[in-house]
């Protein structure tokens, strides 16, 4: 099999999943007991913490663990009223913004948001302004350190998606408040994600789930240690990545797509090194992916949240791609173990299936 749907999900690690199994069969107890297993544990949590920290730049303190990129999202958005967002964000930053009456940006024709468009909109109301790092659909990269530089000057509080991103650069610090990340997309377990807040940022969150007061009252419920670990691991590895390999094959993949007569979505320049948005005008999405299928090959017509939909894809009307042109776009998302001699078989294929 040839799979090439890893913005979707991603294989787990061997490495990460030797870390993990530990934690269900022998180091089993709950890092909430008082008793000498149960703190035996939680020193491995606060642990990972530390490790993640030194990644992101920030406190263990400031880490908290949920159970993936959704809840941690809809946890910002719902802790908020007077947000400013965009119209390519994931659909878990859309669908709560939407009852919050949040102010959408419209990106350019690549998918991004420039740093003037959110200073546009800007008032001493606002109190959020979350915007994505790498977009999940069409690869295209934010310049979020300028926009974020930019709303804390005003005062305000910066979250950022970067569940696609667990390879690029994700020191928060000295301006993003907020950070999501997801297990699923690194080479991690599904399951469990993180929301990264700062003690700034920590006094205007709301507790997600009540109960027993485990991860300081904000979010209830026995920690998830065995995908702990494996996120950490993950992330650590997913930081050692070869992007040049990885920009070099998608380099490659998108010039022998254009020879097809594909059009790419997403910045030509800015963009993420796994995620290609491809378009094929005229054509269906979804039978050129059952033609794909049916020889082993496996991509997809977008995210796997809305893949389901018969509405045209959000991001993709937002960069102006009209129904022809959005109805035969696939994504092909690489892996940190794809091969050219993979993508030489998928474009071979690709070209005989649009005849």
């Amino acid at each position: 099999m040839i799979y090439l749907d890893n913005a979707a999900s991603t294989k787990v690690d061997e490495k990460v999943l030797k870390e993990m199994i530990p934690y269900f069969s022998t180091d089993y107890a709950n890092p909430s007991s008082e008793h000498k297993f149960g703190k035996k544990i939680s020193n491995v949590v606060l642990e990972c913490k530390a490790r993640i920290g030194k990644i992101l730049g920030c406190r263990p303190d400031e880490i908290f663990f949920t159970s993936c990129g959704t809840e941690s999202n809809n946890w910002v958005i719902n802790s908020f009223d007077k947000i400013i967002t965009s119209e390519v964000e994931h659909k878990s930053i859309i669908e709560p913004a939407k009852q919050k009456n949040a102010v959408f940006l419209k990106p350019d024709n690549f998918g991004r948001i420039s740093i003037k468009q959110v200073e546009k909109v800007l008032t001493e109301e606002t109190e959020l302004v979350s915007i994505i790092y790498g977009n999940n659909e069409i690869g295209t990269v934010n310049d979020i350190r300028e926009i974020a530089a930019a709303v804390k000057k005003k005062g305000k509080l910066f979250h950022v998606d970067s569940c696609q991103c667990g390879m690029l650069d994700l020191n928060v610090r000295p301006h993003i408040d907020l950070m999501t990340l997801n297990g699923s997309k690194i080479n991690g377990p599904k399951g469990i994600g993180i929301l990264y807040a700062s003690l700034e940022a920590q006094d205007s969150l709301k507790p997600l789930l009540i109960g027993g007061g485990q991860q300081e009252g904000f979010r209830s419920g026995t920690l998830n240690v065995p995908g702990i670990v494996g996120f950490t691991k993950a992330l650590e590895l997913s930081q050692k990545i070869d992007k040049e390999k990885l920009y070099f094959l998608r380099k490659f993949f998108v010039e022998q797509t254009k020879n097809l007569g594909g059009q790419i979505n997403g910045h030509p320049t800015e963009v993420l090194p796994h995620i290609i948005s491809v378009s094929f005008p005229g054509k269906e999405a979804l039978h050129l992916l059952q033609k794909l299928e049916e020889n082993n090959i496996i991509a997809s017509a977008g995210s796997a949240c809305t893949s389901k939909t018969i509405e045209p894809n959000h991001v993709l009307k937002a960069i102006g791609l009209n129904n022809s042109a959005s109805k035969g776009t696939i994504r092909f998302s690489l892996g940190k173990n794809t091969t050219k001699e993979e993508l030489s078989k998928v474009v071979e294929l690709l070209g005989k299936v649009l005849l």
